[in-house]
């Protein structure tokens, strides 16, 4: 799918309630497209000044990660439709010991 077309098409149509209507229709049939930000894991090993995870008390507030059969939960339901896969949106994906799995999901 072109992204750049779907843009173009969205400034020709001036009526919000036609682009609504568009919207739910795609939606209804499962057509809309979705995109996907993930993070496997919560944590990072880089301590860059201006983010959180060099506060030490924020960090510890911060554990967890994605269990094999999770991932491959939220792969099934909503990958198919993902127009957009970011994998790390706050944290360091590279210290997923699976993320090449994830990487071959999406």
């Amino acid at each position: 799918m072109n992204v750049y077309k779907l843009l173009q098409l969205n400034r020709k149509i001036k009526s919000h309630r036609i682009k609504f209507l568009a919207l739910y229709v795609l939606h209804t049939f499962n057509k809309r497209y979705l995109a996907v930000n993930l993070d496997p894991v919560m944590a990072c090993n880089l301590r860059c000044k201006m983010c959180y995870f060099t506060d030490k008390d924020y960090v510890k507030t911060l554990k967890g990660q994605f269990k094999e059969d999770e991932i491959n939960q939220v792969a099934k339901t909503i990958f198919n439709r993902a127009l957009k896969l970011q994998i790390g949106c706050g944290t360091e994906p590279t210290l997923y010991k699976d993320l090449v799995k994830i990487v071959e999901l999406g």
